[in-house]
């Protein structure tokens, strides 16, 4: 007999037998179980009623998964078989069906979490750092650490330190000083001659050569300019040649030079020059076009990148498992049908939740 999906077969829901009223048909017959293991991918096609394909996955090692809380999907490797509710034997055999929880790899996440943060994650936590984060939860709480007998002792010996000694009276007198240190730290006195010296001495002592405070006297030809400051009203009146009344009227007035009287013809001669040559652009090659790109590309993504870092959110629960670089995830679609492992990882209560049950199964062990 072959498998068959009737229900014509089965009894009533009080119990009694339904009498058989046809044979079997073939839109009722059913197939036998893909059981997908882990493997190199290995997938058959099967013609269904219709024309339709079902595409039965026999070996599958890879899926996309998606990352809920950060909208991220990639395609990773399946490593691992870890749980099933139905069945263990699933879990032994490691047969990949809907439901089952799995171990992937952390990579591509990884990867993708750094270029869209710009934060590296699942990096191993040093004791210096997990002693700095006591430090800081000490400090939260307000406790204070307790003293040592070594601190203690170290405080006593400072203080003994910063205590003032008094001088003795034999310190405070000034010592004798021998003859072979140096005459320097000795106190010398002052020689009457040396105040002597230092005296400014008298105007009347100093010599004054009478040649010198003679002035030259000052030949007639020498221009000097004994004339007083001469106003804007004023005229210059020479003494070699005498001013005329023409002269007089004109010097009032600012006086013209022959320059100022051309000063209109070279405006006009201005005007007819040649205006300044347009700057010429030179072309940037291909090259510098595409550094430019890369520049502001960059610049782009670094704005990006520290916009997202204000509203980030990451769970401790998954930093712990990025830094082992796998993931727990669940199965969603149907290997048997469509001939793909996809799913989701697991987070926040559901992941504790499995994490409890796996732990309990390792202690079992």
């Amino acid at each position: 007999m072959g498998i068959s999906r009737n229900s014509w077969h089965k009894r009533r829901h009080t119990g009694a037998k339904r009498c058989q009223v046809r044979k079997k048909r073939k839109f009722e017959l059913g197939r036998p179980p893909a059981n997908t293991k882990l493997g190199p991918t290995r997938i058959r096609s099967v013609r269904c009623m219709g024309g339709n394909v079902k595409y039965r996955g026999l070996r599958l090692e890879t899926g996309n998964y998606s990352w809920g809380t950060e909208v991220c999907t990639r395609k990773t490797r399946i490593l691992d078989v870890v749980y099933n509710a139905s069945n263990n034997e699933l879990v032994r055999t490691k047969t990949l069906v809907k439901g089952a929880v799995v171990v992937i790899d952390a990579t591509p996440f990884r990867q993708w979490y750094e270029s869209h943060y710009g934060i590296t994650i699942g990096l191993k936590k040093s004791r210096n750092d997990k002693a700095a984060a006591v430090d800081k939860e000490s400090v939260a709480t307000g406790a204070k650490k307790t003293s040592t007998k070594k601190d203690s002792a170290v405080k006593a010996d400072e203080s003994k330190k910063t205590k003032a000694i008094p001088l003795k009276k034999e310190d405070s007198k000034e010592t004798p000083v021998k003859k072979g240190e140096s005459a320097v730290t000795k106190k010398t006195p002052v020689k009457k001659e040396a105040a002597k010296v230092t005296k400014e001495t008298p105007a009347s002592a100093k010599k004054v050569d009478p040649k010198a405070s003679k002035e030259k006297p000052v030949k007639k030809d020498a221009k000097v300019s004994k004339d007083k400051p001469i106003k804007k009203g004023d005229v210059k009146v020479s003494k070699d040649k005498p001013v005329k009344k023409s002269d007089a009227k004109v010097s009032k007035d600012k006086p013209v030079k022959k320059e100022d009287a051309k000063a209109p013809k070279e405006s006009s001669t201005k005007k007819t020059e040649p205006k300044a040559e347009p700057k010429t652009f030179v072309k940037k090659t291909k090259e510098e076009k595409e550094k430019i790109k890369k520049m502001k590309e960059e610049k782009r993504l670094l704005a990006a990148q520290l916009k997202r870092q204000k509203t980030r959110t990451f769970d401790q629960a998954l930093d712990d498992q990025f830094v082992t670089g796998r993931l727990l995830a669940c199965i969603s679609s149907r290997p048997g049908q469509s001939g793909r492992a996809d799913g989701y990882i697991l987070e926040g209560k559901e992941l504790e939740f499995y994490s409890k049950l796996l732990s309990k199964k390792k202690g079992k062990r």
